[in-house]
């Protein structure tokens, strides 16, 4: 199983979250939709780790910290930070409602997206056997 399959295969667990919007939380200083949206599609793999149990990790002075591994959760994070620019880059304005109904109804079936992460997974495979080889 690829890990493209592998992540559409988390649509079969049974958990629900609630994202709260309309400015609900917005008095407590949590952004509003289009804050989030500008947030979501500015957040970078430099931002922070993630520890092997899934916690995200930073400094205490807010950097990443290095880690020496890299964790299969930052590879499912850089994953999805790559499905949304692929996605802001079709839709032209990205809206995390929108896109995550696009992720956990259509996406699977986007032949597009498929080329976008075969070619991306080749590319990373060239540049692991380059380290590999050039060590």
């Amino acid at each position: 199983m690829s890990f493209f399959e592998k992540l559409f295969n988390c649509k079969k667990v049974k958990s629900i979250s609630f994202l709260l919007g309309a400015g609900f939380s917005a008095p407590k200083g949590y952004p509003i939709g289009n804050q989030l949206n500008e947030k979501l599609l500015n957040c970078t793999v430099d931002d922070f780790a993630f520890a092997n149990d899934g916690h995200l990790v930073t400094n205490i002075d807010g950097t990443k910290p290095d880690l020496g591994s890299i964790s299969h959760y930052d590879l499912y994070f850089k994953f999805c930070i790559d499905l949304m620019h692929f996605y802001n880059d079709i839709i032209k304005v990205f809206d995390y409602e929108e896109f995550y109904d696009y992720f956990k109804n259509e996406a699977k079936n986007d032949s597009a997206l498929n080329d976008f992460f075969l070619r991306r997974s080749m590319m990373v495979t060239k540049v692991n056997l380059k380290i590999i080889y050039f060590k």
